[in-house]
């Protein structure tokens, strides 16, 4: 049987064909499609590199509008007023707190960088406006509202950069706005809490906080561990009223998220922050039963109904930053619940590099001339010259009182049994050599207004209270003055028992100080009675409307171990400024109202090296005053420049679209 070929059909040789051409197109389309992704994918990586560009030429102009502010604030105290013009066209400094206004070009010139240009222009703040408190300039008024100042040490920046000869269609410019702020810098006596030690808690134990706190800390261990009650806080609103009526009010600022009008919605603010730079390998910040960080909303003033202050604190600034829910950083912190921070921030990392502990004996700059230690104490690593120069500032000037030929300083403050109520009212004269060089002949009085005054005892003013420590020059009568205190060096042989003691003997008493002094010791302070500033309020009294530390101020340093309130029941409140080079600690339901560097600080509570037990203490930070002595204590440049990560911004607009004149896309 013959076999019968099959042919292809006529049909099926048109599919293969059909189905060539679909393959030929599809392999066309692919390869135009393959040249299209990599002329997209040059012009990003070509748009990529034109916004890194333009971004780097405006953060240039950023940086550079930062140096000039921060040269400006160190020279003249204040971005408001001054000698110079920092823009063109304003009513202050050229600037204004209503618009924008160019750099002048005598306060920033040469604008080239990188292929492009760049333009900076500044506005000035208006105090009592912002979330964050400013020092109002006493001869600037607002040009928005003439009911206000504007600020010395908050200034908008904005920089735009342009990236020059870029092709069309690609971004030529960006902008950058952020607010800047004057901070101090490396300090001694800083304000707030300050705590540094290298093994255990730096801050060990429980304490209320209201102000700042700042910890260096180390790897492996909690820098703030708080329960109970303990926490942080942002005003006086927790301040007994003896304490509130000596210190000046707190600036006001309109909280995060509010609209105020005139005085409407403000509050007071410290500003306060918390910043911890280690540990970053455990959690540095541990919250536990009710202790909290911040406070929610505003807090009204215990002891005066018709004060307000902030609830929430400025900042958060912990290790390395964290990204949420932050349990590498914190344990126990919950947002909103126990922990109140503007903008819900907690992920911040701790800003620059941590310093070092302050020492009396390292160099130091005073008042703007540079020394190569600022105190060396008896048993310190240097040597204090036998005359005043620029090798040491304080024990070459200082008034040295153990060796006075009057004993009652030394029998009294330099002796174990300390200044009781049973000391004797004394006037002892007293010789150093102040800040501008010049030998003083002064006073140191306590008691004079005590109904039975011995031989050698002046009688006061009218009006000045029992129990009160006088410095003043040439007699006690005139007190001196902050800006330029009495120096006085209590050197001890027995530091582990005496240097600055202050006693308690029968029942709590009101101790106060008039003037303004400076001591320095090796040794022990200690402070176990009511210690406040004086503050009368008849007409002509010695004291009248004095505030604390404006009008009188005590600053004392040791490099030994300090008890402020540590082992005395009823002490109300403790004022000064303190610094301890070694253990700081107190341990009774004692205000402490002023500032406090300390190497470690022991409250209530604590584990060792710290004594455990006690009762918890409170903490009211006084900001520093700039006619204060202790504020030009700096090492190097007095201030420092910073911006306020929260009202850093991008301004995007429209191609064409001119900037505002003023804050463009801004987030209260």
């Amino acid at each position: 049987m013959m076999a019968t070929g099959v042919r292809p059909e006529r049909d099926e040789r048109g599919s293969v064909l059909l189905v060539s051409l679909i393959f030929i197109f599809i392999i066309t389309l692919l390869g135009f499609a393959l040249f299209n992704l990599g002329t997209v994918e040059s012009r990003l990586v070509r748009t990529s590199e034109t916004d890194a560009r333009v971004f780097e030429i405006t953060q240039t102009g950023v940086e550079r509008a930062l140096a000039a502010l921060r040269q400006t604030i160190n020279a003249d105290g204040s971005w408001a007023s001054g000698p110079a013009a920092i823009c063109d066209g304003g009513t202050h400094r050229g600037c204004s707190d209503g618009a924008f206004h160019p750099a002048a070009t005598t306060y920033l010139g040469n604008f080239a960088f990188d292929g492009g240009t760049y333009a900076v222009e500044f506005m000035q703040a208006t105090a009592e406006s912002l979330s964050v408190p400013c020092a109002p300039d006493p001869g600037a008024i607002s040009d928005v509202n003439a009911a206000k100042k504007i600020c010395k040490d908050l200034m908008f920046v904005r920089a735009t950069g342009t990236l020059t000869n870029t092709p069309d269609g690609y971004s030529r410019s960006r902008t950058i706005q952020l607010l800047a702020k004057a901070a101090m810098a490396s300090c001694l006596i800083c304000g707030g809490i300050t705590a540094h030690a290298p093994t255990g808690q730096p801050i060990n134990g429980n304490v209320k906080i209201a102000g700042s706190v700042h910890i260096t800390g180390l790897d492996g261990t909690a820098s703030l561990s708080l329960g109970g009650g303990a926490g942080q806080s942002n005003s006086y609103a927790a301040l007994d009223l003896a304490s509130l009526q000596r210190l000046a009010s707190l600036p006001l600022v309109c909280p995060v998220g509010r609209s105020c009008s005139g005085s409407s919605g403000l509050v007071e603010s410290l500003g306060a922050t918390l910043k911890v730079a280690r540990p970053v390998d455990t959690p540095a910040v541990t919250l536990s039963g009710g202790a909290s960080l911040g406070q929610g909303g505003d807090q009204t003033y215990s002891a005066d109904a018709t004060r307000t202050g902030k609830g929430p604190l400025d900042g958060l600034f912990v290790a390395d930053g964290c990204t949420m829910p932050c349990s590498d950083n914190f344990t126990g912190v919950s947002l909103n619940s126990n922990t109140f921070v503007d903008g819900n921030t907690i992920t911040k990392p701790y800003p620059g590099t941590p310093p070092a502990f302050p020492r009396l004996t390292d160099a130091w700059d005073v008042a703007g001339v540079h020394y190569d230690h600022f105190a060396c104490p008896q048993g310190s690593s240097c040597t204090a010259p036998g005359t005043p120069s620029t090798a040491e500032f304080f024990v070459s000037r200082a008034a040295n009182v153990m060796t006075n030929p009057n004993t009652a300083l030394r029998d009294s403050l330099g002796s174990p049994s300390g200044l009781t109520d049973a000391t004797s009212p004394f006037e002892v004269p007293v010789t150093f050599v102040n800040l501008s060089g010049a030998t003083v002949n002064g006073k140191v009085c306590w008691d004079r207004s005590n109904p039975t005054l011995p031989a050698g005892v002046s009688t006061p003013p009218a009006g000045l209270p029992r129990r009160t420590l006088e410095f003043g020059a040439p007699d006690c009568n005139t007190a001196t003055a902050p800006s330029n205190p009495m120096l006085l060096y209590f050197p001890s042989s027995t530091p582990a028992t005496t240097g600055f003691n202050v006693q308690r003997a029968g029942g709590p008493t009101d101790y106060n100080f008039r003037g303004a002094a400076m001591v320095v010791t090796n040794g022990l302070v200690q402070i176990e009675e009511i210690w406040q500033s004086c503050q009368t309020t008849g007409a002509g009294t010695p004291c009248q409307g004095h505030l604390f530390p404006r009008d009188a101020s005590l600053t004392v340093l040791t490099t030994a171990d300090m008890n402020l309130g540590q082992g005395t029941p009823n002490v109300d409140r403790i004022m000064g400024l303190f610094y301890s080079g070694g253990t700081f600690a107190s341990q009774k339901q004692t205000n402490l109202v002023g500032s406090i560097t300390a190497f470690r600080l022991c409250f209530a509570g604590g584990s060792a090296p710290c004594a455990s037990g006690g009762n918890v203490p409170s903490f009211f930070e006084v900001p520093p005053d700039s006619n204060n002595l202790v504020t030009t204590i700096s090492s190097g440049a007095r201030f420092t420049v910073v911006s306020v990560p929260r009202f850093w911004v991008e301004c995007k607009r429209a191609p064409g679209t001119d900037l505002p004149s003023g804050l463009c896309d801004y987030r209260p």
